[in-house]
């Protein structure tokens, strides 16, 4: 096998050249400075030829504590080797244990060109200053005299491996870049980069389940038919990052009642009949897809359809679909679960999809039809997300949901008087993101509070950037569900990824908007390892844990 199909950077043809000497009959062959496509050598007498490999003096060993072997994967221990001379590929004169100057190692979620690196520029900057236009990244930490420092927080420790701390915690199943940048006392400097990702979480024990079961549901939303296809464009995005990690992605089709494997296609979802099943052990989503064809055509809105009672008949028939399909997925006698009738007779055990771990997203009128199926899980299914009521884990997140009965619409969506979204018994934790600065067309979203149903955490997203310059026709209620959407994909700086509303994460996307005020950026980790004000100069805006 050809060296260079086992490894794309090294390469007997590659960068070797004439680099001194008087160009007629004393030359001299080497490789250029910089080059990250260095020969092997290959012995004899190949004028500089078998020196090339002294180049690569720096190499990744990798995170360890992303294996499914480590008891903390999210905190990995980043490794690397520094080869002194006396070792293959070690760079001449060099001793790691003393003659190392300086250290370098940056964390992101994006690549090299893109913020994982200070000089990093990409399109859309309005500027290009000699400034890191991503110095809020992962982690961006410096060794130096046996010393680590990174923001503001230092500790002791060795040249050659550095331990993630807890405040920045990294995000289970998501892609992350990293980079080691090396530098001798002799002003020999060597940059290496490399990317890995982080485990999805393992299933349940006690049968087969899946990872996750994720339902993503809208509604039926004010506006033109554009608004309608950018919403969809973005809960799309949500699914197939899904999709991407390994899970499936089912997508319900009111024609037949039945939940339908899909595939991605652009921006949208194609049938693909030849899709295997749902695989056991890896997340699956559910597309909630009830309101297909209600927003109309070309703009023309079907009023006689916004009335209230929708999301309520919406709630039943999926419901009584997912429960069809837990059924196709294992339900049964011996399964654990149990299903029970009005009268409290039970009917049958559940199945893979309600043993799961369940997380319920709903955005807009979508919240309302998602609180509605958990009720009534909770009344048939008591033991849904998880195998039994002690590992159960059922998780219902709503998205600027919005109260019909207190409302500031005209015509036909006066008709509409949705129930109250409520926090049921079975739901093990509830979170609500939200606006307020919608106008015009926009909908705003509102605190879910009150004496039995108020969600365990509350975020208003109002002063954040992309929310203050509403367009009145839904601009603000759509960067609600961006927002979130960034917190399941971390690798995107737009959803959807073509023409898609701005992700803020980094620097340079508040700059290349013209926006100086920090505090507007849209993440800052909130959790109890992480005592970080929002905004924090100091502060990771990569990470999204709360």
């Amino acid at each position: 096998m050809p060296i260079d199909d086992i490894n794309p950077l090294v390469s007997i043809a590659a960068d070797y050249e004439i680099i001194e000497g008087n160009w007629i009959n004393n030359f001299g062959f080497g490789i250029p400075d910089g080059t990250k496509r260095a020969p092997i050598g290959i012995g004899g007498n190949p004028k500089g030829l078998a020196i090339a490999s002294v180049k690569n003096w720096l190499e990744l060993k990798g995170p360890i504590g992303d294996s499914k072997n480590d008891s903390n994967p999210l905190t990995p221990t980043f490794k690397w080797d520094l080869k002194g001379e006396n070792e293959p590929c070690g760079l001449p004169g060099f001793k790691p244990d003393t003659d190392v100057e300086k250290v370098n190692l940056y964390v992101s979620v994006f690549p090299q060109g893109k913020g994982l690196l200070p000089d990093d520029r990409w399109d859309g900057l309005n500027s290009q200053d000699d400034k890191d236009y991503n110095p809020n990244r992962v982690l961006t930490a410096q060794w130096e005299n046996g010393t680590w420092t990174w923001d503001g927080k230092t500790k002791a420790g060795s040249s050659k491996e550095f331990t993630l701390s807890s405040d920045r915690m990294l995000t289970a199943g998501q892609e992350y870049h990293w980079a080691v940048e090396a530098v001798t006392k002799k002003g020999d400097k060597k940059v290496v980069t490399d990317k890995f990702k982080t485990l999805l979480p393992t299933p349940i024990s006690g049968g087969n389940t899946f990872s996750s079961v994720t339902v993503l549901t809208r509604g039926v939303e004010p506006g033109n038919s554009q608004n309608s296809q950018l919403i969809d464009g973005q809960i799309n995005g949500v699914a197939k990052h899904i999709f991407d990690t390994g899970g499936t992605v089912m997508k319900y089709q009111s024609a037949t009642g039945k939940w339908q494997s899909v595939i991605p296609q652009g921006n949208s979802w194609i049938s693909n009949t030849s899709l295997q099943p749902p695989v056991y052990g890896k997340p699956l989503v559910l597309l909630a897809n009830w309101m297909d064809g209600m927003n109309g055509m070309d703009g023309i809105e079907p009023k006689q359809l916004y009335n209230s009672g929708f999301a309520e008949a919406a709630a039943d028939t999926l419901f009584a679909s997912m429960v069809q399909l837990d059924l196709n997925k294992g339900g049964g006698v011996g399964s654990p679960g149990q299903l029970y009738d009005s009268t409290g007779k039970l009917i049958r055990t559940q199945g893979a999809v309600f043993n799961s771990p369940l997380h319920f997203i709903g955005f807009g009128q979508g919240a309302v039809v998602n609180s509605e199926i958990v009720q009534r899980l909770g009344t048939f299914l008591p033991d849904a997300g998880g195998t039994s009521r002690a590992n159960r884990d059922l998780q219902m997140t709503t998205i600027d949901p919005y109260d019909y009965d207190n409302n500031s619409f005209s015509g036909p969506y006066l008709n509409i008087l949705d129930p109250e979204i409520k926090v049921w018994n079975n739901v093990t934790y509830a979170d609500n993101y939200y606006q307020t600065k919608g106008i015009g067309n926009t909908i705003n979203g509102r605190e879910l509070s009150g004496t039995n149903w108020k969600s365990d955490w509350n975020v208003s997203l109002g002063e954040r950037a992309g929310f203050t310059a509403d367009d009145g026709e839904g601009a603000s209620h759509r960067a609600a569900l961006a927002w979130y959407a960034g917190t399941a994909n971390l690798t995107g700086s737009k959803l959807p990824s073509e023409n898609g509303d701005t992700i803020y994460r980094r620097l340079g996307d508040l700059e290349q908007n013209n926006i100086a005020d920090v505090t507007k950026t849209w993440y800052t980790p909130e959790h109890t390892n992480a005592s970080l004000t929002h905004g924090d100069t100091k502060a990771p805006w990569e990470t999204t844990l709360f």
